[in-house]
Formats: structure tokens, sequence, C-alpha cells
């Protein structure tokens, strides 16, 4: 009788937890050519994002605007001017200002091949797989990473991505509650060694990114990155998918108008602002902490000097006229 109530009992549990539904993510969710995408940051400083496990509730209802976004679209490899450079490649994405970027997707992979940008080209020997499908609660998957490069000095980048799919639940965004969603958490370790130069850039990235099927692109993402080397220093940025419902901020705006260049950037940075009444432009990085400020002169340039900053992801927010405009660009060494 024992072992019959014991045996009872297992199944009971197995057919609980069997009730609970793991969502499947497939390559529908990362979209094809003419699709575009927009995420606004939000505020990431000492973000949580949440445990790993099933059935899990993240709640980020209290996410506020950093008031930056970015986007995208995808275009065909070919439309870029670029593909010669970038062989395998069979999608790019379009982020502007020249800045390209090139994957090889299919029903069973999405992988990096590289970035084109006016400063330099990326273009990997060895791919990144950044996504293996499908993915459900429990998919794991690692890969290697290679490329050489021109950046001032000739670069060699070398590491490894490890991914996990750790958790399964329900979101909470101030749009609204996004039921059957897969953590999904990209470990990327890499190293820039600089030929000639004795200490290389070390990175350690570690992406969330909590996706839904149905949903073309992340729900929502959070990244946290560690630069070693000359100038070592950390980096936290997450961002909400404007595509899934709106939040509400009251002056800020993208302008694609107000024009970064070189990006990315190596020593200065122009910023044109001779579409807006501009009074004042303040650079920011991923984490909304303020870096640089100046004032527009009258030929309506601002010209910075950059050479201390980090690499990194960083933003020119323009205030002009009650309003705060913006514009993404990135440094690099």
């Amino acid at each position: 009788m024992k072992i019959n109530l014991y045996l009872t009992a297992t199944l009971m549990l197995i057919g609980a937890f069997g009730a609970v539904a793991q969502p499947t993510i497939t390559a529908s969710t990362i979209g094809e050519v003419g699709d575009s995408f927009s995420y606004d940051f939000v505020n990431a400083t000492g973000f949580d994002p949440g445990p790993s496990g099933s059935a899990v509730t993240w709640d980020f209802s209290d996410i506020s605007l950093a008031g930056t976004s970015y986007g995208y679209t995808f275009v065909t490899v070919g439309s870029t001017g670029f593909a010669d450079d970038f062989p395998g490649a069979n999608l790019a994405t379009d982020q502007g200002d020249g800045v390209y970027t090139y994957y090889k997707g299919s029903p069973s992979e999405f992988s990096l091949y590289g970035v084109h940008t006016d400063a330099t080209t990326l273009s990997y020997s060895d791919p990144e797989t950044l996504y293996s499908y499908p993915m459900t609660f429990g998919t794991t998957f690692s890969d290697n990473l290679y490329c050489s490069f021109f950046s001032g000095v000739d670069v060699v980048r070398s590491g490894s991505i490890s991914v996990e799919a750790d958790g399964y639940g329900t979101l909470i965004l101030p749009s609204g509650t996004y039921d059957n969603v897969l953590r999904v958490v990209a470990h990327e370790v890499y190293s820039d060694e600089f030929i000639g130069l004795p200490t290389p850039t070390d990175y350690d990235f570690t992406n969330y990114y909590f996706m839904r099927e149905g949903t073309i692109g992340a729900l929502f993402q959070y990244s946290y990155l560690e630069i070693g080397g000359l100038f070592p220093t950390t980096q936290e940025s997450a961002a909400v998918n404007t595509n899934i419902g709106p939040m509400s901020i009251n002056e800020e705006n993208t302008n694609a108008s107000i024009g970064v260049y070189p990006n990315p950037a190596q020593q200065d940075v122009t910023i044109n602002l001779q579409h807006i009444n501009a009074e004042q432009v303040i650079i920011t990085d991923m984490a909304g902490r303020q870096v640089l400020t100046a004032t527009p002169g009258f030929d309506n340039f601002v010209r910075l000097n950059v050479e201390a900053l980090p690499e990194g992801i960083y933003f020119a927010r323009v205030l002009a006229n009650n309003q705060t405009y913006s514009n993404q660009f990135q440094i690099i060494r």
C-alpha cells in the first residue's frame, strides 16, 4: 500500500508539472527584410533581472524611461553595398549613419557575421551564433568567435558566447502583462588584442532577453558589461520593445536629423544641430550618467573630444525649445 501511495503521489506531481506550459521560441521572432524595430532605453542603474526557474513572475512594472532610444531595419545584404566583406551573411540591419550589422538567419540558427561602419569593418572569420532554434526552458549552447580588423591599429578579437534559456513565466511591464515568456541569457567573454600594444581590452558581457513566440524581437532586455584593460569600467543598460505598447514620456524625442559623426568615434565627435534651435548638448552613457556637456556655437555644430571616455554606447541629448532630442553613437578604440 505504501508503494502504491508513493507511485500515485509521484504521478500526480508529474501531471502537475506537465500542465505548466513551457514556451518554445523559434526563428520567427527574429523578423525579416523590411521589419523595423524600436527600443526605448529605461533607467538601468542597479537593475535586478530577477530569478531563473520555471513559472517565474518578473515584475518590472516600476521601470522608467531614460529618454533615449535606438532602432534598426532589416535589409538585404546586397542593398548595403558591402556584401563582399561578409560572405555567408544573408540578412543585415541598417542602424542609420552608415552602420550595418550582418547576420546569417535560418530556421535553426541566427549568427553574427560582422559590422560595417564608416570608420572600420569587422568581418568574423568565425561567426558568433547568437540563437539556436528551437529554444525552450533548459536549452543551452556555446560558440567561439574570431575576427581581425583595423581601428587605428590592427586588432584581433577572439572569445566565446554561452547561451542558456534559464527561465520561463510571466513578464510584467508598464505596458502590460505578458505570459509564456522565455528568458534567454547570453554571456559573451572576448578580448581585443591591439597589435603592437601590450594591454588588450577584455569584455565580459551578459545579456538577458525576455522573449515570446509571436512577438518579433525581445519584449525587454537588460545588459551588464564589464570592460577591462587600460580604462576599466562597467555599464548597464535596459530597453523595452516599443512595438508591444507605449510608455509615457513628456518631452523626449529621437531625432535622426541630429547628425553624430564619425560613428563609431575614437578621438573626436561632431554633432550637427542645423535643424533645431539647440540650447545645450549633454552626452550620457548607457546608464544615463552625464559625462560631457557643451553649448552650441554660431555654426550649429558641436565638436567634442571623447578620447578620455571608455569604449561603449553613448547618447547625445540636445535641449531645444523646451524639448529634448537624442541620438546614439559609439566610441571604439
